[in-house]
């Protein structure tokens, strides 16, 4: 029996979604990889995520867009938004739409682990 948790990863970028992947992949989850919205919630509506990582700046549907609609079908999933923008508006905007967490790019892979485990933790 796998008791690994599976994160979906949604950031366009696909350099960054392969880094992030493989030390989530190293801390112990299995990892589902989407490259725009649309695929972001595709995988949240057909695939058993435990939680979610999300770029607010995606193709198709953005970060806050696809952050919204989970909400309407799954508020209890654990959700951490991560962006290039540095306004506090932006953070502001997806605590209220129901994130978790939010952290700026650049950020330490150690500090996106953390606050994932910490979301996490929050669920249960």
């Amino acid at each position: 029996m796998n008791d690994r948790k599976i994160i979906l990863v949604a950031e366009e970028n696909r350099k960054i979604n392969r880094l992030v992947s493989y030390f989530l992949l190293k801390a112990g989850f299995d990892v589902i990889n989407a490259y725009d919205g649309r695929a972001a919630l595709k995988a949240v509506e057909e695939k058993a995520v435990d939680a979610a990582i999300i770029e607010t700046m995606l193709p198709f549907l953005d970060g806050l867009q696809v952050l919204w609609q989970i909400r309407q079908s799954n508020p209890y999933l654990p959700v951490l938004m991560t962006s290039l923008k540095i306004r506090e508006a932006d953070r502001q905007q997806s605590l209220e739409l129901g994130a978790n967490d939010f952290i700026t790019k650049p950020f330490e892979l150690k500090q996106l682990i953390e606050s994932l485990n910490k979301i996490m933790g929050e669920q249960q």
